[in-house]
Order: C-alpha cells, then sequence, then structure tokens
C-alpha cells in the first residue's frame, strides 16, 4: 500500500514531507501527530494507513485543523464517524473483510469443485467511504467494527 501511495503522490506531483510509524500504537501516534504539526505547519494533507486514527484525529480537532487538512483514514468503525461528520476526515478506505472472505471461499469451493485455478493473489476493490455515503453503505443503525 505505502508503495502505491507514494507512487500516485509523485504521478500527481504531490510530495509526501514525512512517513510516521505509530506502531498501531495510540499514545504514539498522538504523540507523532503533535510532533508533526509543529514540525509542518504548511500541512495540506494526511493519508493515515491505519486503523490507529483517533488519537490522530483527536490531536487535529484540539488544535483546529479540522477542514483544512484533507485526512484520509483506513477502515470503517462507530468511532469515525463523527470525524467524518465534523468534516475532519475527508474520506476513509475501506477494505471490506466480509466480502474479501466470501470472495476467497468462493474462489476454494471453484477450486475443489470444478479444479478451477485461483491466482495467488486475489484483488478485491477496496470501497472509498465519505460521510455523503456512509448511511447508505453501512445504515444509520447499523454497528461496523469495533476496535
Amino acid at each position: 500500500m505505502r508503495d502505491s501511495f507514494r507512487e500516485a503522490a509523485k504521478k500527481y506531483g504531490l510530495e509526501i514531507v514525512e512517513e510516521i510509524d505509530t506502531i498501531d500504537i495510540a499514545e504514539q501516534a498522538e504523540k507523532m501527530a503533535k510532533k508533526a504539526f509543529s514540525k509542518y505547519n504548511d500541512i495540506d494533507g494526511i493519508y493515515i494507513s491505519s486503523a490507529n486514527s483517533i488519537k490522530i484525529l483527536e490531536t487535529v480537532k484540539k488544535l483546529r485543523l479540522g477542514g483544512k487538512i484533507k485526512i484520509i483514514t483506513s477502515d470503517v468503525f462507530d468511532e469515525l464517524k463523527p470525524y467524518l461528520d465534523e468534516e475532519i476526515v475527508t474520506a476513509t478506505i475501506y477494505q471490506d473483510p466480509y466480502h474479501q472472505a466470501k470472495r476467497n471461499l468462493e474462489k476454494l469451493y471453484n477450486y475443489i469443485a470444478y479444479g478451477e485455478q485461483v491466482s495467488k493473489i486475489i484483488f478485491t476493490d477496496p470501497v472509498l467511504v465519505m460521510r455523503s455515503n456512509w448511511n447508505l453503505l453501512y445504515g444509520s443503525n447499523r454497528t461496523v467494527n469495533k476496535l
């Protein structure tokens, strides 16, 4: 995912100023976010490639940077929705594990039942979730992944 993101950034003339690894630890994410915002005062966008995004989003909100920075997160979970509603998060990329598992089981069944060959890599299309399509995709009362 990182290589693809770097290639796309280069293609569209975007400069990646730093890649920060929060090690999926919430406190580390908060600490690194504060450090990055003090080091770079003109950040245009952030891509958070981990579901460990809440502390970073809280920091963005505390610093009143919501709406000034385009933020793309990963995964879908109930705690993320308020940040979409407040337009702190622009969108989130959701890989939908249910459909990933279903597709793999279908491939396995077709291999066992019909001898269909299966490639070593099976792609599934991610879903781009925004405030405008959250309810359409996940329903206003549906509970999504819990962290």
